[in-house]
């Protein structure tokens, strides 16, 4: 081994109350060249882990309803980017049955490892190092979005200078006669910096989002045909545990999807034409069958006029206006969906009328800001990123897009397009 500290986001940190787990856990680490540490219980666990931590290993005697507590607290306050890896030591056979349940306590977290005691030293050192491996890339995770924060922070320092110099020049005519040629010249150099940077976040940020999609959907179809050819030789928890990665890589898909889509909005080209919306409306309304009888009743008011805009990203716009109206419905009711349209001042008004949950006032401008989401994930799944494309994808045709909503008594969301007789708004912004 070399000379080099163990640092706290290696360390394993250990909960083993009873027999000798905690120690020949701990013997078996140094000997791999792991940093560990024992701790008396679970509130003092956690409280050494909010220092950092790889990985924290817990036996099924540890899990009592206060340090559960503790536990839940801790997993639940971690950032966006940091899923601590969690290995359960648990009793084996049917004695397993009392630590399955106490992780279900903890919620759906997806890094939670169980393995049954008597174990193999290479199973335990196995496990161990992948929640490691998977920890260090959280953490590089981290110290990625740092990095980017930071250069956000550097060209806002540098767009405010340069807003700065702008206002000097103003003030200082002579001065801009004789440097005119050189500060044209500084100019377009930061500008074409600050262009570049972004660009690169831009396809960093895309091409990270896409090449995880591949692992992601391996997870999901490995998952499915191990629960379709080999379901009868699998326990119900087992099938249960399947059909959880399942759903997990499938949410993260249409997550990873939707931050596509709308890095997409944001940078590609929107070309505006006159599109026909009676036709474009009645031919979403034919692709779906959740749009349709007897899952829900959508009815077009007429007359729906023709607008300026991008036929592709309408449509777009219109199918998750309405899936939103089908989807947030209490479970007893039948969504009823009311479209019409009415014009003034040389645009069209939309309207997506529904008898759904409804939205609180205060909730109104939050729910187009991007992953913000009102509902539970457990209530209404969603990746809380459809509305923010709709108002990106509008704001770009030259339009706008609101909603009217209160607790319990529906929605009335809205979109505002131009029409193809209102030039002033005939180049997308």
């Amino acid at each position: 081994m070399s000379g080099k500290v163990p640092s706290f986001e290696e360390r394993v940190l250990i909960v083993a109350p009873t027999g000798n787990d905690a120690a020949n856990a701990a013997e078996v680490l140094a000997k791999e060249g792991m940093d560990s540490r024992v701790c008396s219980d679970l509130p003092e666990l956690c409280q050494l882990a909010r220092s950092g931590v790889g990985t924290l290993l817990l036996t099924q005697e540890s899990l009592t309803t206060h340090s559960l507590n503790h536990l839940a607290l801790l997993l639940d306050e971690q950032p966006p980017w940091s899923d601590i890896p969690v290995i359960l030591l648990a009793s084996g056979g049917e004695a397993t049955a009392p630590g399955l349940n106490s992780l279900r306590a903890l919620g759906s977290s997806s890094t939670i490892t169980v393995l049954e005691r008597p174990l193999r030293v290479v199973t335990l050192v196995s496990a161990i190092k992948t929640g490691l491996r998977a920890r260090r890339r959280q953490y590089q995770v981290r110290d990625l979005i740092h990095q980017r924060e930071l250069i956000m922070g550097e060209l806002s320092e540098r767009a405010k200078s340069l807003e700065y110099s702008q206002r000097e020049l103003l003030q200082a005519k002579e001065k801009i006669s004789r440097h005119a040629e050189e500060l044209e010249k500084t100019v377009e150099e930061r500008t074409a910096k600050l262009r570049e940077t972004i660009a690169q976040l831009e396809a960093f940020s895309y091409s990270i989002s896409h090449d995880m999609r591949g692992p992601l959907r391996a997870m999901q179809q490995y998952s499915q045909i191990l629960l379709e050819e080999c379901r009868p030789g699998l326990s119900s928890d087992a099938c249960h545990y399947l059909d959880r990665i399942a759903r997990g890589a499938q949410r993260l898909d249409r997550l990873i999807q939707d931050v596509l889509t709308y890095s997409r909005v944001a940078r590609a080209s929107m070309p505006l034409v006159p599109i026909n919306l009676d036709k474009l409306v009645r031919d979403i309304l034919q692709q779906y069958p959740s749009f349709q009888p007897p899952r829900a009743n959508v009815e077009v008011i007429q007359p729906l006029p023709v607008v300026l805009g991008h036929e592709a990203s309408l449509t777009q716009c219109i199918s998750n206006l309405i899936a939103n109206a089908v989807k947030f419905v209490p479970p007893d009711r039948r969504p009823t969906v009311h479209v019409k349209t009415g014009t003034a001042n040389g645009s069209v008004q939309v309207w997506f009328e529904d008898n759904g949950i409804g939205i609180a006032p205060e909730n109104h401008q939050r729910i187009f800001n991007i992953f913000e989401r009102v509902n539970s994930d457990a209530e209404f799944e969603g990746t809380g990123i459809g509305l923010s494309i709709v108002k990106k994808t509008i704001e770009r045709m030259g339009g706008e897009v609101g909603v009217e909503s209160e607790l319990g008594r529906g929605s009335r969301f809205w979109i505002r397009l131009p029409t193809p007789h209102h030039e002033q708004h005939n180049t997308p912004r």
